[in-house]
C-alpha cells in the first residue's frame, strides 16, 4: 500500500474535523515502506506521528513532547535513530 493509500485512509477518519489546527502530512519512508508523517494534531502536547502500512498492518510511531525545549535535542536524536534503525521482520 503506497503512502497516497496511507493518506487517503486517514484523511477521511482521523482528521476529519480539525481544521481549527495546523496540521501537517509529509510523505517519507520507515524501513523501505511509504510512511506519512502527521504533525499538528490537538493533545496533551505537541507530538509527532507516523503511519506506515507493511503487510496489511498498520504501524503507528509516535515522538511526544516537542514543545519542552528541555528534551528537544534529546527527543529528536531518539527519533532519528528510531526511524534509522527500524526493520520489518514478517
Amino acid at each position: 500500500m503506497g503512502t497516497s493509500s496511507i493518506t487517503t485512509l486517514f484523511r477521511g477518519t482521523l482528521f476529519a474535523g480539525c481544521c481549527l489546527f495546523a496540521i501537517t502530512r509529509t510523505e517519507t519512508t520507515l524501513a523501505g515502506e511509504p510512511a506519512l508523517v502527521v504533525e499538528g494534531l490537538p493533545g496533551r502536547n505537541e507530538a509527532r506521528h507516523l503511519y506506515a502500512i507493511h503487510n496489511d498492518t498498520v504501524y503507528h510511531l509516535w515522538l511526544e513532547p516537542l514543545d519542552i525545549a528541555e528534551v528537544a535535542d534529546e527527543a529528536e536524536a531518539a527519533w532519528q535513530m528510531a526511524l534509522d534503525s527500524f526493520t520489518f521482520l514478517r
